[in-house]
């Protein structure tokens, strides 16, 4: 059963992760769009971060409870410790992002740069690859 968590779990990561990096680039793009086009990308941008890289946060953060009720003894390992520390940073980049989506939806013109989605994007890659990293290895 923990396996199929496991596997739920790693699922839910991979939608909400491909929806942030979906929508960086879609928002990055469109910040050098006209004020129309602008105003369609952004509105498709939000709809994405709702349906997906929402959708795939919760199922993430409810298997990873799940996970730590079936697995309790993983609560006293410091890299799990680690791991759900990157794991607030990347709910709270995840929610500036969508409060910022919603802002720009209804105003496009509103200021955005193609380097401040370009920068998310990357945050959000190497966040990813640090949480990889200390599940994998698990070097403390």
């Amino acid at each position: 059963m923990i396996s199929v968590l496991r596997v739920l779990h790693l699922f839910g990561v991979i939608l909400w992760i491909g929806g942030l990096l979906a929508v960086t680039s879609a928002l990055r793009i469109a910040s050098g769009q006209s004020d129309a086009e602008k105003r369609s990308s952004y509105a498709l941008a939000r709809r994405m971060l709702s349906a997906g890289a929402n959708a795939g946060a919760a199922v993430a953060i409810v298997l990873g409870v799940l996970l730590l009720i079936a697995e309790p003894k993983l609560l006293h390992e410091g890299w799990l410790h680690a791991k759900l520390l990157l794991v607030l940073v990347l709910i709270f980049l995840h929610g500036r992002l969508f409060l910022r989506a919603r802002v720009l939806e209804s105003e496009p013109s509103y200021p955005a740069t193609a380097k401040q989605f370009a920068t998310l994007h990357g945050a959000f890659s190497l966040i990813l690859l640090v949480i990889l990293f200390l599940v994998l290895v698990r070097p403390f």
